[in-house]
């Protein structure tokens, strides 16, 4: 169970952190563009 649990576990975080990593991209661009 646990070895199950911690597989899922690393391929939803790393779906996760792909969304979220573009989403901070997004995010970034949009603060500069602000800036300047």
């Amino acid at each position: 169970m646990t070895r199950h649990s911690r597989k899922n576990f690393l391929g939803t975080t790393s779906r996760e952190n792909l969304l979220i990593g573009s989403k901070c991209l997004l995010l970034e661009i949009m603060a500069l563009a602000v800036v300047r």
